[in-house]
């Protein structure tokens, strides 16, 4: 994260430089997409630290009052306002349902929607698809 975090400093940095020592006009529009980029990579790479810290991996846990128990460990895809961040993390089924959907204290504690959607992101996309038409919306 702390690498992010300098790039874009350095990128910044540089960019004031250089439109200052020339005294020239700067393609702002360039700039503008430029932090907003590497501003987005510094989020990533929060959301791939953060929810680490909501891991549990533990041979059986309790869901809701049911036991489960740990059936592996995977990448688990997050998908943030930024762009997607994988985390790894154990996985989990109901004690004796082999066939059951696996599912990660992960997703569960942060409350991620469906395939690892974040809630302000999954909040976003559901806006998007209330106020645009059903396919403009999906897509």
């Amino acid at each position: 994260m702390v690498s992010s975090i300098e790039t874009l400093c350095a990128a910044v940095a540089a960019r004031a430089a250089s439109g200052e020592a020339g005294r020239e006009a700067m393609d702002y529009a360039v700039a503008e997409i430029m932090v907003a980029e590497l501003t987005a990579a510094v989020e990533r790479d929060a959301h791939a630290v953060m929810p680490s810290a909501l891991e549990v991996d533990a041979p059986r846990v309790e869901i809701d009052g049911e036991v489960h128990t740990r059936v592996g460990h995977g990448n688990g895809r997050y998908r943030s306002l930024a762009g997607a961040v994988e985390v790894r993390r154990a996985l989990y089924r109901p004690l004796g349902a082999g066939n059951a959907p696996a599912v990660d204290a992960i997703s569960l504690r942060a409350g991620a929607i469906g395939d690892g959607w974040l809630p302000q992101t999954a909040l976003a996309m559901a806006h998007e698809q209330r106020k645009a038409p059903s396919r403009d919306g999906e897509r």
